[in-house]
């Protein structure tokens, strides 16, 4: 057996794989919380609600028992990002930002010889 191909590396909770994993869990977390504003009216109660239930869901399943969560996320629905060309062609639309950590991708080291007097 060539360990090199079978050892399988441990990846950082902090690497751009889980990163991606968990986008892609909050996309699925949007989809499944947001059928149920389908023929609501957009008006701003609604658009607070969305902004509540989504905070919650998204802090009880993202930041729940998880080593990899980001470091913050937003939830935006509100007039800024629902004008009223949005609400008059019923649509309704939410922001999420997710803020990870930044991690270390790279390292360089730089080893300088210089001389016994320059020291």
């Amino acid at each position: 057996i060539n360990d090199t191909w079978t050892c399988q590396k441990k990846d950082s909770y902090l690497s751009d794989f889980n990163n991606m994993y968990m986008t892609n869990l909050i996309q699925h977390l949007l989809d499944t919380f947001l059928k149920q504003y389908f023929a609501s009216a957009n008006n701003k109660a609604t658009r607070d609600n969305v902004v509540i239930v989504l905070t919650k869901a998204l802090n009880d399943r993202i930041f729940a028992n998880q080593q990899y969560t980001p470091y913050r996320l937003d939830v935006i629905c509100d007039e800024s990002n629902n004008p009223i060309s949005v609400v008059n062609d019923r649509k309704l639309i939410v922001d999420v930002k997710a803020f990870y950590e930044v991690a270390i991708k790279y390292i360089e080291t730089y080893t300088r010889v210089l001389n016994l007097s320059e020291a």
